[in-house]
């Protein structure tokens, strides 16, 4: 399979991967970063008020807000890689496969090695069997005029 991204095209899925997971792309998620804050760590009680887990982090420390951001990112990108890997996988000719903010056109291409090592091999492949046809060719008309010499010699 083919996979075409921007103009660009990809016959790894790992490429494809590489080039449409963005580090970045889940930083300005604030209302999921605080849910996904809120699930991994609980709360406190404190004199009856209920002080959520986010919030407790975002008026003590931004550094830990940030290494949580972080750490939220990476969770939120593998997630997406996964399930980009196993989209891509399954697709068929023509589909086409959303990755972040990438759209990914999936197509067979029977050309084969997209990088175009295959395509280069067969050429020097061709090449070589159009200079032993050449050199054969070669040799039969040698042997021709060597037969025609000998005939007129004979005849002399």
């Amino acid at each position: 399979m083919i996979y075409e991204v921007d103009g660009q095209r990809f016959d790894d899925i790992d490429d494809v991967l590489d080039y449409c997971i963005e580090d970045d792309y889940h930083e300005d998620d604030d209302g999921a970063f605080k849910d996904w804050v809120n699930n991994e760590y609980s709360g406190v009680s404190i004199n009856g008020e209920y002080y959520e887990a986010y919030d407790i982090v975002e008026a003590l420390n931004s550094y830990d807000l940030d290494n949580l951001r972080e750490q939220y990112c990476d969770e939120m990108n593998d997630s997406d890689k996964g399930e980009a890997r196993w989209a891509l996988e399954h697709a068929s000719d023509g589909d086409y496969v959303y990755v972040q903010s990438y759209t990914v056109h999936v197509y067979n291409d029977n050309s084969g090695d997209y990088d175009g090592d295959e395509e280069l091999e067969n050429l020097r492949e061709r090449l070589s069997q159009d200079n032993v046809a050449k050199i054969e060719k070669e040799k039969e008309e040698k042997k021709n005029e060597n037969d025609i010499m000998n005939i007129l010699q004979v005849i002399k």
